[in-house]
């Protein structure tokens, strides 16, 4: 009779196989994009060329001739950039892509369950991570970020709970939603003075190099491109699809609060 795989192979079940196995994958799909060249991973290019941008007191949210599209996050993760963008670009699209491999990976060792289930999580979302990565997108930090949140507050760490999910906001804005989950721990009022306090300090943080004034004009432009962005005419999303398909062609309203209303939906259970 043949053996268990816990007993064929116990290392897959352990705490530093993860580490090892993601980091390996992470370098080898970061060299081999590096050795495709430039064209390959825009959206880093996109990413480091923002912190540039925002120094130079450059409109972050025009059409620039130093990538391919537009840059659409906000003046607070063009300044978080920073670290990666001032790198030899190898090395920072290197670094790039490993926080966003490995930072699932400590959310997910930080959740109250055996790590042979940890381990089982990390290698279905596996697939999705090494795409991201081979695009250079900001998918795995918003995984990392959110469930990281969420293993923080199920262990009664609310403050750098809330502090994640506004570093999630400042990097796509549908991180917010995850605030919800403040709502069924305790302590709410230290959550969400705590976000508050976050949410301007984090928005504040590229005071230290342009003033007040850029900033706020970066901001107005952010707001302005959030408000008018007809991305969704590229993509894959369910407006898409209603619109190739039957040629419904309706405001982003009339998907949005359908949406938000499902969201919240669940929340009318107040006595579970």
């Amino acid at each position: 009779m043949k053996r268990p795989i816990e007993e064929r192979a116990p290392w897959l079940f352990t705490k530093w196989f993860p580490w090892v196995f993601f980091s390996s994958v992470c370098l080898i799909a970061s060299a081999h994009r590096l050795i495709l060249g430039e064209g390959s991973f825009n959206n880093f290019t996109i990413f480091a060329f923002s912190w540039k941008h925002l120094v130079a007191d450059v409109n972050l949210y025009a059409t620039s001739p130093d990538h391919y599209d537009l840059y659409k996050y906000s003046p607070t993760f063009a300044f978080l950039m920073a670290p990666f963008a001032i790198l030899p670009r190898c090395l920072g699209l290197i670094f790039w892509n490993f926080a966003n491999m490995l930072l699932p990976v400590w959310a997910v060792n930080k959740l109250n369950v055996e790590q042979k289930k940890k381990n089982l999580i990390l290698f279905i979302i596996f697939i999705e991570l090494l795409s991201s990565i081979q695009n250079s997108q900001s998918n795995g930090l918003m995984l990392g970020l959110i469930l990281g949140a969420f293993a923080l507050f199920e262990n009664e760490k609310v403050v750098p709970a809330m502090l994640l999910i506004c570093l999630g906001f400042y990097i796509k804005i549908f991180a917010a939603v995850a605030a919800v989950l403040l709502l069924f721990y305790p302590r709410k009022l230290k959550s969400i003075a705590a976000g508050a306090v976050f949410l301007i300090v984090l928005g504040a943080l590229p005071l230290l190099v342009v003033s007040f004034g850029q900033l706020e004009i970066q901001y107005h432009n952010w707001l302005n491109l959030l408000g008018n962005d007809p991305a969704h005419a590229q993509n894959f999303s369910f407006m898409t699809l209603m619109e190739r398909t039957v040629g419904l062609k309706i405001g982003d309203l009339f998907y949005l609060i359908p949406g938000i209303l499902l969201l919240l939906a669940p929340l009318a259970r107040i006595k579970h």
